[in-house]
């Protein structure tokens, strides 16, 4: 009886929602195209190189990269996204100080100064250097896509020799005039030109054309100590 009741129950409430075939169905209504907005994507990072999903060798196409914004931002490299070591207080406060240094004095040196802005290197290659400065005009890429005249790297314990080298060159074949790496917890100072490298013992940077310096050991002597 049980079984009995309960088919007949199901079949009742399935004929008291069948629509009647005398009422129209409702039209549905065409769907509104919007413009797409670029997507954000949150990774959780391991350690060195990684992808997106954390699936070690997954290539990314340069378009999607492009009109994806990920937090932290990732470097791409030949279709790989590659992490950035950052967010450590050394790291964060030389970047903060950096910056307000080279901003404050813009018009007076004829220069515009970014923190980690994209720039392609290679066709589908993408660096995102810790300052960026380009002297001129206001840029209007969103993508830096030409020669900065200054890039700064600023160096973290996780950070490996063989990509940093990789780095460097990558930017001296873009023909970036001045590229200057930073070892805060040593501190070492070292600057790289097309055609030197160039230890700055005496903790300053200079550059030509606009003639710039900055006291760097200054910038580090500013920084509390540890005891």
């Amino acid at each position: 009886m049980r079984d009995v009741f309960s088919k007949r129950r199901c079949e009742k409430h399935a004929t008291q929602i069948r629509p009647s075939p005398s009422v129209p169905l409702p039209v549905q209504a065409e769907p509104v195209l919007r413009p797409r907005s670029p997507k954000t994507k949150t990774i959780a990072w391991g350690t060195g190189r990684a992808t997106i999903n954390t699936m070690k060798g997954l290539l990314i196409p340069v378009e999607e990269y492009l009109s994806t914004m990920y937090h932290p931002d990732c470097e791409y490299v030949d279709g790989v996204l590659v992490e950035r070591n950052l967010g450590e207080r050394d790291h964060s406060r030389w970047q903060l100080l950096l910056g307000a240094y080279l901003s404050t004095r813009e018009k007076l040196w004829g220069i515009f100064t970014f923190t980690e802005w994209r720039a392609r290197v290679k066709p589908n290659r993408f660096r995102i250097p810790d300052l960026t400065v380009v002297k001129g005009s206001w840029p209007k890429d969103r993508v830096l896509d030409q020669p900065a005249f200054l890039v700064i790297e600023i160096c973290s314990p996780d950070d490996k020799p063989r990509e940093l080298q990789d780095k460097i060159r990558d930017y001296r074949e873009l023909g970036i005039p001045y590229i200057l790496v930073i070892y805060p917890d040593e501190p070492r100072f070292v600057l790289y030109t097309q055609a030197a490298e160039q230890e700055l013992h005496d903790g300053v940077l200079r550059t030509e054309n606009p003639a710039i310096e900055i006291p760097l050991l200054d910038v580090y002597n500013s920084i509390p100590r540890e005891n």
